[in-house]
């Protein structure tokens, strides 16, 4: 009888991982902003320019598996606050699993104005959705965060948004 008790565990945990589908995101900034993402699970990737380590290098988050940051950029970043960066986030996740709600906390390394652009995607578009959102030209001050909050429930039909997070003030 435990044998069988377990076999059935066992099904239930391999149904349980096959229903789950890989998801790529991809999150790119232009120009003069660094991000922070965090996870549902509350794992951090990214770059907050506002943080140094003693050398005044800026600290990289790599909490979340599976991904990556990474910096494109015209000129040296740390002796020149006038380099045009792109920074380009890339992580894969399993749908539904690790859904829910994401942070995007946007943080001005110098002020002007930047484009921010996030898509997600399958390998399997009947399993799990694939979205793009593109926002042109934000304006922000240096060291200053904008914070968009991303849902992310991957089975078709269920609810995706990009909301910008505005905290209350008296």
């Amino acid at each position: 009888m435990k044998s069988i008790s377990h076999a059935l565990v066992f099904l239930a945990m391999a149904a349980s991982l096959k229903s789950q589908t890989h998801v790529s995101m991809q999150i790119d900034v232009s120009n003069i902003v660094d991000y922070v993402l965090t996870n549902p699970a509350g794992q951090r990737s990214g770059i907050d320019p506002r943080l140094s380590d003693n050398s005044g290098h800026d600290i990289l988050f790599k909490e979340i598996p599976n991904a990556s940051y990474s910096y494109m950029s015209l000129g040296d970043l740390y002796s020149n606050n006038n380099s045009d960066v792109t920074a380009e986030f890339n992580g894969d996740f399993t749908s539904p699993q690790d859904d829910g709600i994401f942070r995007i906390d946007l943080i001005g390394r110098r002020s002007g104005k930047f484009d921010f652009y996030l898509s997600l995607s399958s390998s399997d578009t009947t399993r799990a959705q694939k979205t793009h959102f593109s926002i042109f030209q934000v304006p922000i001050k240096k060291d200053s965060v904008i914070s968009y909050l991303f849902t992310y429930h991957g089975a078709p039909g269920s609810p995706i948004s990009l909301v910008k997070n505005v905290p209350l003030t008296n």
